[in-house]
């Protein structure tokens, strides 16, 4: 395969790298609440409470937001962590992948995600092989900004190391992706729970990071 230059491939992690489930969250919480589990999916997720831990907010002033939000005084705040973040699994075939990529071209994670969350995200097999080191993450809730400010893809870039020509941004999300190439880098939308992973292995493979 021709080589088009690039030297450095930014992953997100959610439907890229792994998957999740909210309604998982949902379904135990309703254990503590009065509210269905659908009512606090409508309650937390499609209200944005869980931005301001996303950026950073400390864990126990979402804790009592949440609490408050939906009734749930008996939740204790070691439970509601392992509720908040034991909701992910890895994508299957996802370290063929890591591992076809040639060892010159960087790999770099860049995730909107918040502390409960990468606790559980940073057990997967992927993530302990693949972004071991400090400087491969690139997390919305260390930062204090998430996806789609164009400050954690500049952050990103200057990660790599290179021009933004030279690297490729993939996510489930058109938004995201769209924001990275407004910048100057290239884009692959991939979402691995609609699409095979052949798929992602082929647009890599055209770029020549494969």
């Amino acid at each position: 395969m021709k080589k088009t230059g690039i030297s450095c491939v930014i992953f997100d992690f959610g439907r890229v790298i792994g998957n999740f489930d909210h309604t998982i969250t949902c379904r135990k919480l309703a254990e503590f609440s009065p509210f269905s589990a659908e009512e606090i999916h409508l309650k937390i997720f499609k209200s944005g409470i869980e931005k301001g831990y996303d950026e950073g907010e400390k864990f126990d002033n979402f804790y009592r937001q949440v609490v408050g939000a939906i009734n749930a005084e008996g939740l204790l705040p070691e439970d509601f962590f392992e509720i908040w973040g034991d909701i992910f699994s890895e994508n299957p075939g996802i370290e063929k992948i890591m591992g076809q990529i040639r060892p010159k071209v960087k790999v770099l994670l860049l995730s909107n995600t918040n502390e409960a969350h990468w606790n559980f995200i940073s057990r997967l097999p992927a993530i302990k092989k693949y972004f071991s080191q400090p400087e491969q993450l690139i997390l919305s809730f260390k930062l204090g900004f998430r996806k789609p400010d164009s400050r954690i893809f500049k952050k990103g870039i200057k990660r790599c190391g290179c021009r933004p020509h030279n690297i490729v941004y993939i996510d489930d999300i058109q938004e995201y992706v769209g924001a990275f190439q407004s910048l100057g880098g290239k884009g692959i939308v991939y979402d691995c729970t609609k699409m095979p992973l052949d798929y992602l292995e082929a647009e890599l493979s055209k770029l020549g990071t494969l």
